[in-house]
């Protein structure tokens, strides 16, 4: 019998002995999924009405749901260009730190080389990236 996990209503059941990252973010995205639901039941006072859509096919879920995706998309290009913004700045710090790294310590030296192998900097003022014992 397998296990479950219950997230505010959602009960899920799993066969494995230990939980994968991927089962937590399939599981944060099932509680965020139910938890808009629910936000959606306290703001109208009812669940959505699949089958009894009086507005017709031209004002529908359908149109609903484009809108919805059209606006995700302007949120979601925002999201990225921001993030670029900030990414490049961080590349640009890090190389600056490129000039202090001969008067830090081994373990600031390591640091170092972690940052520039996470954000992708090849120009790394030191090869050695394992941690000395």
């Amino acid at each position: 019998m397998g296990k479950s996990k219950k997230t505010k209503n959602i009960v899920v059941t799993y066969n494995s002995k230990s939980i994968t990252d991927n089962d937590k973010i399939q599981l944060e995205v099932m509680k965020r999924l139910n938890d808009r639901m629910r936000l959606g039941q306290k703001k109208y006072g009812k669940d959505v009405d699949i089958f009894n859509d009086k507005r017709g096919l031209a004002k529908g879920w359908s149109l609903e749901a484009e809108e919805e995706v059209l606006d995700n998309i302007v949120y979601q290009a925002a999201a990225v260009i921001n993030l670029r913004k900030k990414y490049e700045t961080i590349v640009e710090l890090i190389k600056d730190l490129g000039w202090e790294a001969q008067r830090m310590t081994d373990d600031g030296q390591y640091s170092y080389n972690l940052l520039c192998e996470l954000m992708d900097i090849k120009e790394s003022a030191f090869k050695q990236t394992t941690k000395k014992g």
